[in-house]
């Protein structure tokens, strides 16, 4: 599988103008750096909680999409009427590897004849969550298409993140992240006598919000 970012159309959650006031400095000689800090902050606490912080769109790439429903004859798949019967449930979720799921834009996937389909919006659903990682499900009485067999012939493009900004980002974690840049704007050589990633007031800020899940 393969993630890619497509675009980040949220702002970053702390503001120079925020971070600068953390930090006591008045002058504009530095604020590349202290932008550059703020979104390196941002970018670790991501990694750290296991969640996406601004409004961020993905393509996450699969080699195939599940059986589905219950059963594992393709001969249903391809052509379930044949059959005359469907499943009546959706079968094993995708899990998608960015947390809070916003919305699914897309899910695509690469024909028999090689060309690109659009999967309807009626054949599955979408399973966001507020703490934990989203997922896709089908709809019941629904089945997957089959896709071309080669790696990365399906597509599901999703957003995820917490906001398009600040406002709607917890206190906790922008408060880290103001903690970590004045660590390194100040710790430059990286000589700390404590390493940040051990104060244990960040453990218990970002304790709730860790979901357990990053790939």
């Amino acid at each position: 599988m393969i993630l890619d970012i497509v675009s980040q159309t949220g702002s970053e959650p702390v503001t120079l103008e925020e971070l600068k006031a953390y930090l006591r400095v008045d002058h504009d000689e530095e604020d590349s750096l202290i932008t550059s800090l703020g979104v390196a902050a941002r970018q670790a606490i991501e990694t750290k909680i296991q969640k996406v912080i601004p409004t961020t769109t993905f393509d996450y790439s699969l080699a195939e999409l599940p059986f589905g429903g219950g059963y594992y004859d393709r001969r249903v798949r391809a052509n379930p009427t044949i059959y005359n019967w469907l499943p009546t449930h959706g079968g094993a979720p995708i899990v998608l590897p960015r947390a809070p799921l916003k919305s699914i834009t897309s899910i695509t996937y690469i024909d028999s004849s090689g060309d690109s389909q659009v999967v309807p919006t009626s054949v599955y659903q979408a399973i966001p969550s507020s703490n934990g990682p989203g997922m896709v499900k089908l709809r019941p009485n629904q089945v997957w298409p089959i896709p071309y067999p080669t790696y990365g012939a399906v597509t599901i493009r999703f957003v995820a993140g917490m906001g398009d900004d600040g406002t709607t980002v917890p206190d906790a974690i922008k408060t880290v992240i103001k903690m970590v840049v004045d660590d390194i704007y100040n710790h430059r050589s990286a000589n700390s006598d404590v390493a940040m990633t051990a104060n244990p007031a960040v453990k218990s800020l970002l304790a709730p919000y860790w979901t357990g899940l990053y790939v």
